[in-house]
């Protein structure tokens, strides 16, 4: 493993320096990384989706109501296919 010294900055605020450099930048990879699959939703879009709260998306995600059954988790986040959402909107 390489290492390298910069003169002036503590090891916090490199540390700082990359997260604010490359925060901007997450949601664009993200996006890249998913361009290839399905579209995914996260709680918040479908909630705004299906005009629901978070709590009724909860209740349905414990009670295995289809497609809310099996929520795909990434990173501690809770993620739907938008596919099945779709459907399920359009029969309920």
């Amino acid at each position: 493993m390489k290492t390298f010294q910069i003169e002036g900055i503590n090891k916090a605020e490199f540390m700082e320096l990359l997260k604010l450099t490359f925060y901007d930048f997450i949601p664009q990879i993200k996006k890249e990384l998913q361009s290839d699959e399905e579209e995914l939703l996260n709680i918040k879009d479908t909630c705004r989706l299906l005009n629901k709260t978070r709590a009724t998306i909860y209740n349905y995600i414990k009670k295995e109501i289809k497609p809310f059954d099996k929520p795909l988790r990434r990173g501690g986040s809770i993620y739907f296919k938008k596919s099945e959402i779709l459907c399920y909107q359009e029969n309920n």
